[in-house]
């Protein structure tokens, strides 16, 4: 099912967790894949040499996307060496824990912008392209945590819930020149950064009240992005699905 044959991918994020699963799965699905990511080399690379290794394209770029200049400098280079890119997965995200009244202004100032601003930049870089071709998948993974709130992680829900808004922004604003943008709000999911929660004695006692009785796999969440980004869901617009086993339900 070469669903996205012929078509280049940019991931951010995709060096790792919830990222890497959507380049693997997206290269199976057809496409050429932009593995992006920041400092993670080696991971990157091991993501590229598995999609090759399988009979995929693809290459991996590095770049910091919250810096909107590295973020131009970075889908530049993705087009000169594997063409224009037909659709974005905005999976790069930091977290940040800790008491809302100790958490200084500029950690603040530094989520928000590797969270929410990063998004804006790589939308901003590929958007003119889309439009001006008149075709084009979004696809902003978000959080759970931005429609609960985060006692401890009240910096990063607050940037997921941002992207959620800008997800529909952008919709509305761009499906008009065929240009398709949604989101993904995964719940505590199998990854490096959701395992110490899962692993908690807090993590065991959610999971036996999740009604699929376990948290999400990465290759769960990455199955419904790499379903927005297709022809199978040209229906969708603006919309979030919700990747968490039933934990959140809206």
């Amino acid at each position: 099912m070469a669903e996205l044959s012929g078509r280049v991918v940019l991931v951010t994020g995709g060096a790792r967790g919830i990222g890497a699963e959507v380049a693997l799965q997206a290269s199976r699905a057809g496409a050429t894949v932009a593995v992006g990511y920041r400092t993670s080399t080696r991971a990157a690379q091991a993501v590229v040499e598995r999609i090759r290794l399988s009979g995929g394209v693809a290459e991996s770029f590095a770049g910091d996307v919250a810096d909107a200049d590295a973020v131009h400098a970075l889908v530049g280079s993705v087009e000169r060496r594997l063409g224009p890119v037909d659709a974005l997965v905005n999976a790069a995200a930091t977290m940040l824990t800790g008491d809302f009244l100790e958490t200084a202004e500029a950690e603040w100032e530094r989520i928000i912008r590797e969270d929410l601003y990063s998004v804006v930049f790589t939308c901003r870089a590929v958007l003119p392209g889309m439009i001006g071709r008149g075709s084009g998948a979004i696809v902003n993974i978000v959080s759970r945590l931005a429609f609960v709130g985060a006692a401890d992680a009240a910096p990063y829900a607050a940037a997921k819930a941002a992207v959620v808004s800008l997800t529909r922004s952008l919709a509305t604003a761009y499906g008009p020149n065929g240009v398709r943008v949604n989101a993904v709000a995964p719940g505590t999911t199998n990854t490096d950064m959701g395992r110490a929660v899962i692993e908690s004695a807090q993590g065991r006692d959610r999971a036996g009240r999740i009604p699929i009785r376990r948290f999400v796999e990465p290759a769960e969440v990455a199955a419904a992005a790499v379903f927005l980004l297709s022809d199978r869901s040209t229906g969708l617009a603006g919309q979030t699905l919700h990747v968490n086993g039933g934990e959140l339900m809206v």
